[in-house]
């Protein structure tokens, strides 16, 4: 396989960042979170958040769980539909008729 301008590039596959390995603004990123949590108090601030402004705090607990949970459910509750039926009924027959 050949790129525009010609040169092969078979040679060059898998010499990208590994899988899962962040770049450096987002490593930079996270340390820089890192040390201003610790600077503003780290755990103590984030009691007084929850307190002071229970909104936002809800809103970084929702960015900490899963976005799509995957479980067998099954419902015992009631027996399983296993058959459809539709009926006409006569709307002016009594109900002694039907």
């Amino acid at each position: 396989m050949s790129d525009k301008i010609g040169n092969n590039t078979r040679g060059r596959a898998g010499l990208g960042r590994p899988r899962g390995a962040l770049n450096v603004t987002t490593r930079t990123l996270k340390a820089a979170l890192e040390a201003s949590f610790n600077e503003v108090g780290g755990t103590r601030w984030l009691v007084e958040l929850a307190k002071s402004e229970p909104r936002a705090y809800a809103a970084l607990l929702a960015k900490l769980l899963p976005s799509q949970v995957n479980m067998d459910a099954s419902v015992t509750a009631y027996e399983p539909i296993t058959e459809i039926r539709r009926t006409i009924v006569d709307v002016k027959a009594r109900d002694d008729e039907v």
